[in-house]
């Protein structure tokens, strides 16, 4: 048996503990979608998917990067500057939420008023006043979790990310079965369990209290985030501006059934967070290293396995996963799930790739990479939606993850990570290949959707497109010699 990097002792221990919040979370907040559905008409659902697209935007405008560059910079400075360097990005966060919560007021207040001397009928929906209530407390609830993840402090993250999840479901249980108050049960809920999170996090987090101020730290903050900043508003623009399209172009209707269709996936890139919170500051550790290389090469291998797994076997089961869990007005949204399930695995190895290049110290490739994907998505966007409405949205991303996978891996040899391209093919084509044999050959038996799954997997073992020793990021050394996956392929080596 090869001998593991140091790396994969710290990779299982950060994801057994993020891992099991992310677990939490993803099964609560999945509950949460099940009720507010049930609960609530396709047109309100729509319009709450909208107003947390319109918070996210301004979650990334008081970002300014810092939310990804505070975990780099916190885990590759020494321990004195730590708590300091924490301290001094909280202050300037508090102090950028609440200005942009003020503005984006007096601008909505400026707007209605000016639209009603235009046209004394028209109104801004009075759930938008309420943007700040659900802005503020998310804002610091996300950089609290970057401060906790470059300490590597992964007990009291998933802590924080569990409480923050069981709160929201209970509340939103509450004010939508008792109270009855509809979008403003999940409006409160968000709210405030984004509150609770937060103060949690400030109890326990090993920062200074008060208003310590480090400029030099903030300006090193501020440089090396701008980049991550315009990547985060490409990745707002990737996975929220094509709900808007949507919006725009089909209708609130349209964007409850896309909605429905995105929350697996956005359930699964929940859990795939919790190994990005472990990788990014393990990877930014090790630098540029033939072990930081191994690392990434490995995770690549097991993730693209691991998501295509899962994406054959939603393609397989769709017709019959949306309507039981959502009930069957959302039926439609199975074809936009099937195609969204597919274009995960690709998605979740560019976003690997993407904090490999941050970790590396070129943030500014990354930044190259989400802007061709982003705008490629977005003419897709605009030529596929007004086709196949809000299917054609799910076909876009597969166009823009597909064409800018090699993009990744170019720029990745160019900054001295060498990335393995067959594993990858290998793994592509045979779910390519399986899922368009589920979808359109096979009939509709169990037996056979389970069949094509078990299939996929040992074809991957007959072709070692994983290995035992890729298993052994996120498994025990003992469990991966009793895996099925005995064979270590030559590209672990």
């Amino acid at each position: 048996m090869s001998e593991h990097p140091p790396a994969s002792v710290e990779v299982r221990r950060g994801l057994l503990l993020t891992g099991s919040g992310s677990v939490i979370s993803l099964a609560v907040l999945f509950a949460e979608t099940v009720v507010a559905v049930r609960l609530l008409s396709p047109d309100a659902f729509g319009q709450f998917v909208l107003i947390t697209a319109v918070v996210n935007f301004f979650l990334i405008v008081v970002d300014i990067g810092s939310k990804d560059a505070v975990v780099k910079l916190i885990a590759g400075v020494e321990e004195r500057r730590k708590a300091l360097l924490a301290e001094s990005i909280l202050v300037f966060r508090v102090a950028l939420a609440g200005g942009a919560s003020l503005l984006y007021l007096g601008g909505l207040w400026g707007g209605e008023h000016l639209a009603r001397i235009l046209e004394p009928s028209l109104s801004v929906p009075e759930q938008a006043w309420f943007v700040p209530l659900m802005l503020f407390p998310a804002s610091l609830d996300e950089l609290f979790l970057g401060i906790l993840q470059g300490l590597r402090s992964y007990r009291h993250l998933a802590i924080a990310q569990s409480l923050r999840s069981i709160l929201r479901l209970m509340l939103t249980i509450s004010f939508l079965s008792v109270f009855h108050w509809g979008i403003w049960a999940l409006i409160l809920s968000w709210a405030l369990s984004s509150t609770a999170s937060v103060l949690y996090q400030y109890c326990v987090a090993p920062i200074a209290r008060g208003l310590s101020w480090d400029g030099a730290a903030l300006k090193e903050v501020l440089r090396f985030g701008l980049p991550l900043q315009l990547i985060r508003f490409l990745w707002f623009g990737l996975r929220r501006l094509d709900v808007l399209i949507v919006g725009a172009l089909a209708g609130p209707g349209s964007v409850a059934f896309y909605a429905i269709a995105l929350r697996i996936p956005e359930a699964l890139q929940r859990l795939y967070d919790s190994f990005i919170a472990v990788y990014f500051p393990t990877v930014s550790a090790l630098g540029r290293s033939r072990q930081a290389e191994r690392l990434l090469n490995q995770s690549l291998r097991l993730i693209a396995f691991l998501t295509a797994i899962a994406a054959l076997a939603a393609v397989a089961f769709s017709r019959d996963i949306i309507p039981i869990l959502f009930s069957g007005k959302y039926a439609p949204a199975a074809p936009a799930f099937a195609v969204l399930m597919v274009t995960l695995q690709t998605s979740f190895l560019l976003t690997l790739m993407g904090y490999t290049l941050t970790s590396c110290g070129y943030p500014g490739r990354s930044l190259t990479a989400n802007v061709l994907q982003t705008s490629l998505n977005v003419l897709a966007d605009l030529a596929l939606i007004p086709i196949f409405g809000f299917v054609g949205a799910a076909n876009a991303a597969v166009v823009s993850s597909y064409t800018t996978y090699p993009i990744n891996v170019l720029l990745l040899r160019r900054s001295g990570m060498g990335v393995e391209l067959r594993p990858y093919l290998k793994q592509t084509f045979l779910l390519l290949a399986l899922a368009a044999l589920s979808w359109w050959v096979l009939p509709e038996a169990i037996i056979y959707k389970a069949g094509v799954v078990l299939l996929f997997v040992l074809l991957n073992v007959a072709v070692s497109a994983v290995s035992r020793d890729d298993l052994s990021l996120i498994l025990s050394p003992r469990i991966t010699r009793m895996a099925p996956l005995a064979q270590e392929s030559s590209h672990a080596r």
